[in-house]
């Protein structure tokens, strides 16, 4: 955050909200098109997956908690199983649907059945889904260098004199 950010968003609002809504957009395609997932169990499974591990990082830096491959390093550190009224909750789905998503993530094997709640499966983690992340992350970067680069270059406009 710049001082001026507010201004620089503004004078070059037309061209970031399409940076950023094209990157949202083409995720969600690929989502669909590569995992052959609808939003409404995309929406499910992230929300799931991060309120699984939500309690184990309590700041921006996730590395000392999760390896290179995405799996927790303590062994003593476990993941929250979710149940379902508390997803049904956050992501304000109706009890069924969101019954019906965790039944088409369960049979895939992305996520697991505990007498707790839901969680993620660890193991669902294999290279496809590395793959697919990596593709995510350099387009992420690839948006928000774009955004980056229209922010600097959006002049601010010269400071006028109050009228008396």
């Amino acid at each position: 955050d710049t001082p001026d950010f507010d201004e620089k968003f503004q004078n070059a609002f037309g061209p970031i909200a399409f940076t950023a809504n094209r990157h949202l957009i083409e995720h969600m395609v690929r989502v669909r098109r590569e995992l052959d997932i609808d939003y409404d169990t995309l929406v499910v499974w992230g929300i799931l997956a991060h309120l699984n591990v939500a309690h184990m990082i309590p700041s921006a830096m996730a590395s000392s908690l999760i390896e290179v491959d995405g799996i927790v390093k303590s062994p003593e550190t476990e993941m929250r199983p979710l149940r379902l009224r508390d997803l049904e909750q956050v992501t304000g789905l109706p009890r069924e649907t969101i019954r019906r998503k965790l039944g088409k993530l369960q049979s895939r094997g992305y996520i697991l059945q505990t007498d707790d709640g839901w969680m993620i499966n660890r193991d669902a983690v294999d290279q496809k889904m590395k793959e697919f992340t990596r593709i995510t992350v350099l387009r992420l970067l690839d948006a928000a260098k774009t955004i980056h680069t229209l922010l600097d270059s959006s002049p601010i406009p010269p400071l006028t004199p109050d009228a008396p």
